[in-house]
């Protein structure tokens, strides 16, 4: 298979992902959002939401697990901390590796998995999503924002990581467009 050929498959896995995230992004922004989303699954937005959700929700409970023995607080918030060093390993591997590809690929799970944390943070306060505990109580960034003493300020902090989450997802479908279209030579880059 010749370089070129390589890159159009590339190319044309792209084009499903990029629709696949721009769909997250588009349906489910907002805390208001995923509530919907928990109530029609067969939004396609909210379909490919929880496609992701499934896979970040027991990396997010064993996080809670790993950090056990650190204390409450960090034991608390060590599930929305492993939810994002999982994603960030694997994308620290591909830029060590130079494999700016898949880089931008495994960012894109990171962006969603960041804008999963963004959508719990803002509902701090609120705790309308359902937990697995079935337990209000149990709300981790409810808990980790009353301890702070920064309840009130969930929904700014979430809607902010939820931007940013965002922002982060679209610079790396463009990034991957980018990879994709210099390497197969689709485009010319003059220095």
């Amino acid at each position: 298979m010749s370089y070129f050929q390589k890159n159009l498959i590339k190319l044309f896995l792209l084009v499903p992902i990029s629709y696949i995230f721009i769909s997250i992004i588009k349906n489910v922004y907002s805390i208001n959002d995923l509530l919907y989303c928990y109530s029609n699954r067969s939004n396609p937005g909210c379909k490919y939401y929880f496609f992701l959700h499934n896979v970040n929700l027991p990396i997010h409970e064993f996080g809670h697990l790993f950090f056990f023995f650190l204390g409450d607080f960090i034991s608390i918030l060590g599930g929305s901390l492993f939810q994002i060093i999982i994603p960030l390993s694997f994308s620290i591997y591909f830029l060590i590796s130079k494999d700016l590809f898949s880089f931008g690929i495994v960012n894109l799970w990171l962006g969603q998995s960041l804008l999963s944390v963004a959508h719990y943070i803002w509902d701090g306060k609120l705790r309308l999503l359902p937990l697995i505990t079935n337990n209000e109580d149990t709300h981790d960034w409810y808990n980790l924002l009353s301890m702070l003493g920064l309840l009130n300020y969930s929904n700014f902090f979430g809607k902010t990581l939820a931007f940013l989450s965002c922002l982060f997802i679209i610079i790396n479908i463009i990034l991957c467009f980018y990879i994709v279209f210099k390497e197969g030579k689709f485009i010319e880059i003059k220095k």
